[in-house]
């Protein structure tokens, strides 16, 4: 097979759990491929609140992107937010003690925006290969790893031997005909999660 790739992490999913473990990967110096099955930006149904502690997170992962956030004019600025009931009782849970002083701890943005905004920087992370238009379909325990088998955005499934030890990938969005292969190593891959655990 041509164009094959070795990586020591597969992140599958480029939302926000897949975008910022991809670039806390990148901050270790751990590469990885982040596999996408849409193309972004997409959107996702989500109440797009992001509460002070996602924030301060945020902030702790990457102080200039966090900074970003708060900056896009989509935004709202959110001190809270309040859970109402079908009886009409409502819960109301701050962000912080000194609601209305200060900057609001946090964000209303909907998720088409603030997803883009951890995708693109994932997409720029150095070791960070991203694969968008790309499902995984199945997941094969090999000798040296881990095979995954792949469709395409055309819906084009990749056939490969069961004893490989390659995930076939789109190589970019734009050429989703074609197709490489990757390998996820198992036990590379525990190591870069204990290298992240003990970061």
């Amino acid at each position: 097979m041509a164009n094959v790739l070795h990586t020591e992490v597969c992140v599958l999913g480029g939302g926000p759990g897949g975008s910022t473990t991809a670039m806390q990967l990148a901050k270790r110096g751990i590469t990885a491929i982040l596999l996408e099955k849409s193309t972004f930006p997409r959107d996702k149904v989500c109440g797009d609140a992001l509460s002070g502690k996602v924030m301060r997170t945020l902030e702790r992962l990457d102080p200039e992107l966090c900074a970003e956030v708060k900056r896009d004019a989509r935004g709202m600025p959110s001190w809270g937010v309040t859970f109402v009931a079908p009886s009409g009782r409502s819960l109301r849970v701050p962000f912080s003690r000194e609601t209305g002083l200060g900057e609001a701890p946090g964000v209303i943005l909907p998720r088409l925006h603030f997803d883009e905004h951890l995708f693109r920087r994932a997409c720029t992370a150095t070791g960070i290969l991203v694969i968008q238009g790309t499902t995984a379909k199945t997941f094969t325990r090999t000798a040296t790893g881990w095979t995954i088998g792949t469709t395409t955005a055309t819906g084009r499934a990749h056939p490969f031997p069961a004893g490989s030890s390659s995930m076939p990938v789109a190589p970019t969005p734009a050429s989703h005909d074609k197709w490489a292969a990757c390998t996820w190593n198992h036990g590379i891959t525990r190591q870069a999660c204990e290298r992240i655990t003990a970061g």
